[in-house]
């Protein structure tokens, strides 16, 4: 059974590394379309705002804890040990780099979908300088698609894709999940958004990662309260 735990309604995957990546491994020898996605701390504070967003997030075969300051007000609250090992996966993004080892390994091929060209460009050298022998199967910038994204799921399936690797940003990434996923034919959707970006100055990530962990615990207070009043009336309802 997949361990997990909640964060405002939000199941957050919480296996040891090799166990996920074994679970995603299975998932490109099954024929059906599984989701995978990194979560950050704005994905689950924006879900709050955003039904769509949030039905994404809550049906994702594996909802990623991409940001350790997640892991942090996880385990604050008890739902998870906070450990040297966890915070180091987390910060060098060890399950996409691990599993995308084992896609290279098997010969599978990758579509990459993107904003703009320029992102798509970046990510496709990252890509290939980490991992030399994958196989692109395609790629495209949605601004290129004019708001058509029906061209664009046709696109991809022409390719005949393993694995879709999105770096767009959310929630335009769970959007164009959500509307177009009965028709995306490959095994893996992996969306890895904008986490793990590099460049940033280091004070600059580090004060806003504070800035949202507060955002996040003041979230979590505010949603743990709201179902406790819900509770509470369900209850009196029944009495």
């Amino acid at each position: 059974m997949v361990n997990k735990v909640e964060v405002m309604g939000i199941g957050l995957y919480n296996d040891t590394l090799r166990e996920a990546v074994e679970q995603a491994q299975s998932y490109l020898s099954e024929g059906v379309l599984h989701t995978i996605e990194n979560i950050s701390m704005e994905m689950l504070l924006d879900a709050q705002k955003d039904k769509e967003l949030a039905q994404v997030l809550k049906t994702l075969h594996m909802a990623l804890i991409g940001e350790k300051e997640i892991l942090s007000v996880v385990s604050d609250k008890g739902g998870t040990d906070l450990n040297v090992q966890k915070i180091a996966e987390i910060e060098e993004n060890d399950f996409f780099f691990e599993l995308f080892k084992r896609i290279e390994q098997g010969g599978k091929n990758v579509f990459l979908l993107g904003e703009t060209e320029e992102k798509l460009a970046n990510c496709r050298a990252r890509l290939t300088e980490r991992f030399p022998q994958i196989v692109i199967a395609g790629e495209y910038a949605l601004d290129n698609c004019n708001g058509d994204w029906e061209a664009v799921v046709n696109h991809m399936n022409s390719t005949t894709p393993d694995v879709i690797l999105s770096v767009l940003k959310s929630p335009m990434q769970e959007h164009f999940l959500w509307q177009n996923k009965e028709k995306i034919n490959a095994n893996i959707w992996y969306g890895l958004g904008e986490i793990g970006k590099r460049g940033r100055p280091r004070i600059y990530s580090f004060l806003q990662g504070k800035l949202l962990m507060n955002r996040l615990k003041d979230g979590i207070h505010k949603y743990e309260a709201a179902k406790g009043r819900e509770e509470d009336d369900l209850e009196n309802r029944n009495h």
